[in-house]
């Protein structure tokens, strides 16, 4: 909506023109995107994992705005990013999970050695990798966290804590500024070629 006049029917490029319009926009906090035509969505999609962005959102000229519906005019094509991490904690699971680990805490050491807590995950498990769990969980329980600092709340209750020594791979779309990653899938135990010592974060940026 512009005004009091409804842009819903207008097609994309429109939209996008009456917006590029209203540059610079009055709200410091909104951005908007940059689009471009005739380039190879290889490079587009180097260039954002590059930035450690999500991915591209590729837009039919012509097409139109679907509140609340898929639509084929409409593609994402997220980056899925993969990173190594130490299982440092365990909750347990609820309804048909509710006898083996509901989701894992995850951590990583930081440029100072440091083991920093990463945030958690809780799908990706396949019923076989959670019994393998709670064999290799129920072996290396610890009383504290093993975290160098102290655990917000919403991941420290409930949390069943082990020591940091094993290591999983994770699948995940992006990380937070508050260092945490974001859309995570457990993928499975890492070989033996990687130590514990060895499971650092990527540089910042």
């Amino acid at each position: 909506m512009l005004g009091r006049k409804m842009l819903i029917g207008e097609p994309y490029e429109k939209r996008r023109e009456l917006l590029q319009a209203l540059h610079p926009l009055e709200d410091a906090h909104a951005v908007i995107t940059p689009a471009y035509r005739d380039v190879d969505p290889q490079q587009l999609l180097t260039i954002a994992r590059e930035h450690q962005l999500e991915g591209l959102v590729a837009k039919k000229i012509g097409s139109h705005d679907l509140p609340g519906r898929r639509s084929h005019s409409w593609i994402k094509h997220p980056l899925i990013r993969t990173q190594d991490l130490l299982v440092c904690g365990w909750r347990p699971g609820h309804g048909s999970r509710a006898d083996t680990v509901g989701s894992l805490v995850l951590g990583a050491h930081d440029q100072h050695g440091q083991l920093r807590l990463v945030g958690d995950v809780g799908s990706g498990f396949t019923r076989q990798a959670l019994v393998e769990l709670d064999r290799l969980l129920a072996q290396i329980p610890r009383e504290t966290s093993p975290f160098a600092h102290p655990v917000p709340p919403e991941y420290a209750h409930g949390t069943q804590w082990v020591e940091p020594v094993l290591v999983g791979q994770v699948a995940y779309r992006s990380w937070t500024r508050e260092g945490r990653l974001r859309r995570v899938a457990w993928r499975g135990f890492r070989p033996a070629d990687l130590t514990p010592q060895q499971v650092v974060m990527p540089p910042a940026g």
